[in-house]
């Protein structure tokens, strides 16, 4: 897939980050980094050759401009490539504090379950 395709086929369908949805949005996310030919940009890994390296940064410097979120530029706008942003945001996002804690437990134990929903619901 190329870095067109994946911007109109799969950056549709990903959510606005928002301080609920960072899981749901980086899956999508880490899925569009793919598409565009970029998965590198999320786990980090190093890239040897030099030619790939230099396409590479290419596109990793055209896509931090979709990885950017309104609400959360005062994290991200001073990045100037995808790798780094997302960097950013995975370390506001995953970090362990005692309010994603309460959130997450209050999220889990008002789980109501209802007979007639399949249990693709609950998963």
């Amino acid at each position: 897939m190329s870095l067109a395709a994946a911007i109109t086929g799969i950056l549709p369908s990903v959510p606005i980050l928002d301080n609920t949805n960072w899981f749901i949005w980086s899956k999508k996310f880490k899925k569009f980094f793919i598409g565009a030919g970029v998965p590198q940009v999320t786990p980090g890994t190093t890239i040897d050759n030099a030619k790939l390296k230099a396409e590479f940064n290419r596109v990793d410097a055209q896509l931090v401009a979709f990885v950017y979120s309104k609400e959360y530029q005062y994290l991200i706008e001073d990045c100037s490539s995808a790798s780094v942003a997302w960097a950013a945001l995975k370390k506001h996002f995953e970090k362990s504090t005692m309010g994603h804690r309460m959130a997450a437990r209050h999220k889990f134990y008002n789980i109501y379950h209802d007979p007639s929903l399949s249990i693709s619901q609950y998963i």
